[in-house]
């Protein structure tokens, strides 16, 4: 397997999210497996990683206290509404 974010040199070296990529590809329309049995935890755990120091070094993620309203104006989002 390829190196994981924590454990590569470079921040910017993505190549191991390639065959994670192809893992994930391989549950489209599949009812009869899911991501536990295709993944290590070791595997979600960096994908979480390498997302969340991407959350924030874009500065897309905002911090707000609970309880909190959320209102969709995109057509079809209503399930997305708590």
């Amino acid at each position: 397997m390829a190196q994981s974010p924590s454990q590569g040199t470079s921040e910017l070296d993505t190549s191991w999210l390639d065959g994670i990529i192809e893992k994930l590809n391989s549950l489209y329309n599949r009812l009869d497996i899911g991501i536990v049995n295709i993944m290590t935890l070791d595997e979600i755990v960096a994908i979480l990683t390498f997302v969340t120091k991407i959350i924030n070094q874009e500065g897309s993620l905002v911090e707000v206290e609970v309880p909190i309203k959320f209102f969709s104006i995109y057509y079809g989002m209503d399930d997305l509404c708590y």
